[in-house]
């Protein structure tokens, strides 16, 4: 293969090219599409399964997601977030979410977890080295 997104065969099919078979269906489709769902509907209506079955998978899109309200009280601290997660499981349990929704939520809330730690982490090293200067200071003055 050549660098730099040459080619081998340069006088190949061009980028974004079609074969005539995907083309010539796509093309016979777009023309027909409106009577094709209204056939398939129709059918439907009548009693098919199958057609009920491909119109609900291609036209009536399915909502991938949903708002979510819950309360899940103070987040700003690590015991907040453990009381979050029991409000979430607490959801799942009533039925008011679904287990993906709550799967969700608590990835959002283990990443303020690890945001808080992550804080902490930062301030006690601060911390930290600012007493080994303190002491460093305090040995020199010895």
């Amino acid at each position: 293969f050549q660098k730099g997104g040459r080619s081998a065969n340069p006088s190949g099919r061009p980028r974004g090219s079609r074969n005539k078979a995907a083309a010539e269906l796509d093309a016979l489709f777009r023309k027909d599409a409106a009577a094709i769902v209204a056939a398939m509907v129709t059918m439907a209506q009548a009693g098919s399964v199958a057609a009920a079955k491909l119109v609900l998978d291609r036209v009536a899109i399915p909502a991938r997601e949903r708002p979510v309200q819950i309360d899940l009280g103070d987040c700003t601290t690590l015991d907040g977030i453990d009381a979050a997660h029991g409000v979430v499981l607490d959801a799942v349990g009533s039925g008011s979410v679904t287990p993906g929704e709550a799967a969700s939520l608590s990835g959002l809330l283990d990443g303020r977890r690890r945001a808080i730690l992550d804080v902490d982490l930062e301030r006690r090293i601060t911390e930290l080295a600012n007493r080994a200067t303190e002491l460093e200071k305090v040995r020199e003055t010895r």
